[in-house]
């Protein structure tokens, strides 16, 4: 769930995106500065009839890339839950997914999956979607897409497969284009 704050000096160039948990227990604030902040949920004493809540500050989000998540306005880059997220390291090359609250890497993928060598980062991840808390799906340059699963031992697991025919990859892979495959379609 996303809410998107239009500043009233700005317009809607300058905003603050609110992203809940599908579970709704935590909630990310992502501001024009680049600056991510995690908060979990508090019930107050009288929440069975007020339903009031207090959001309580977790942490800042460190490891955060900003190119990667610019071109859209949807929470792709995170799981449903909002406790993982996909990253590229700072010398671009390799995937990972991290945990958010301690920024600890939960796994890389190996390059046959996600290469940032072999295509710019950001034409990646504009066809990346998560499908759940541990699985996501993937279309690459064959047209391929490719679901998989995260294992608890930390592996990946291709749960299912198939075509995406017609893909017209050229839509998604310069700098400029502002849309993601799954999300802005």
């Amino acid at each position: 769930m996303t809410f998107v704050h239009a500043h009233k000096n700005k317009g809607f160039d300058s905003y603050q995106r609110i992203y809940l948990s599908d579970d709704r227990e935590l909630l990310m604030e992502k501001s024009i500065n680049y600056e991510i902040h995690l908060y979990k949920r508090q019930n107050m004493p009288n929440f069975e009839t007020t339903r009031e809540v207090k959001w309580i500050h977790v942490r800042r989000v460190i490891n955060y890339s900003n190119d990667l998540s610019e071109f859209s306005k949807y929470n792709y880059l995170y799981s449903p839950n909002l406790l993982m997220f996909i990253d590229s390291d700072n010398h671009g090359d390799c995937f990972m997914i991290r945990n958010t609250f301690d920024q600890s890497i939960v796994l890389k993928f190996p390059t046959g999956i996600l290469s940032p060598v072999n295509d710019h980062p950001q034409d990646i991840v504009k066809k990346f979607m998560w499908i759940d808390n541990k699985s996501f799906k993937i279309v690459n340059a064959d047209s391929q897409e490719k679901v998989f699963e995260i294992m608890p031992d930390k592996t990946l697991k291709v749960v299912g497969y198939g075509m995406v025919f017609m893909f017209d990859h050229s839509k998604y892979e310069n700098k400029t284009a502002k849309f993601h495959f799954y999300m802005d379609n």
